[in-house]
């Protein structure tokens, strides 16, 4: 494993960590040859799987790929769980949460050649950065 690859891994794990605690449950980062980053349970059950992307730049609006937007969403129903996106925003170092079964207004477009969606920023959560004292996400927020 390469010493990128090693970063890259620590980086998902305190993502994975951070969304965790946002949410009051223990996480499980997968592989890598995994398509999802990491799974959100329960002692009993996978409540939500999700997928991370780093962003250099802030935008107004996040992007999200087709294709793994629709895996997740697929995958999702089968485990009868949420599907998250989340996004960590280097420059302001802020990460935010969308799950992908709610409703928001979105603009179809491609981002490198990829099609999919952009969302405004006002549709996604920020997670709090680890030790904040905000309560955790009810169950619905999960679903």
């Amino acid at each position: 494993m390469s010493k990128q690859n090693v970063v890259d891994a620590q980086f998902e794990e305190f993502i994975a960590m951070k969304c965790a605690t946002f949410a009051n449950l223990k996480y499980v980062v997968t592989p890598d040859n995994t398509r999802y980053d990491f799974w959100l349970q329960t002692d009993k059950d996978i409540l939500v799987l999700a997928e991370i992307k780093t962003r250099a730049k802030l935008f107004p609006d996040w992007f999200i790929e087709k294709d793994k937007s629709e895996w997740l969403l697929e995958a999702c129903k089968l485990f009868r769980c949420a599907p998250w996106y989340v996004i960590h925003c280097e420059p302001n170092k802020t990460t935010y949460q969308i799950n992908l079964n709610h409703k928001f207004k979105y603009r179809r477009g491609s981002m490198n050649g990829k099609a999919g969606i952009f969302i405004d920023l006002q549709y996604w959560r920020i997670i709090p950065k680890l030790g904040s004292s905000d309560a955790p996400m009810s169950p619905l927020d999960w679903k």
